[in-house]
């Protein structure tokens, strides 16, 4: 029996999950072990969101009004 394939999180829900996480961590009853398990965790979804975000930055286009009313593209920086 096949199992049902895993969704890809969206950014905002890896967004999400971290800020749970930091919440984890940041409290006292969190056992050390568990806190650091979270933090490599953490670290991950870090890497993966701003690997996204690179890659959002790079399809972002500036448009930009030229003083003679045409419009430019431009790199967003």
């Amino acid at each position: 029996m096949k199992m049902p394939k895993k969704k890809a999180q969206t950014f905002e829900e890896k967004l999400a999950k971290l800020a749970e996480i930091v919440d984890k961590v940041e409290d006292p009853s969190t056992s050390l072990d568990a806190a650091i398990a979270l933090h490599n965790e953490g670290v991950a979804l870090a890497k993966e969101c701003g690997e996204a975000l690179q890659e959002y930055e790079e399809q972002v286009v500036l448009l930009q009004k030229e003083a003679d009313g045409f419009l430019t593209e431009g790199a967003f920086e």
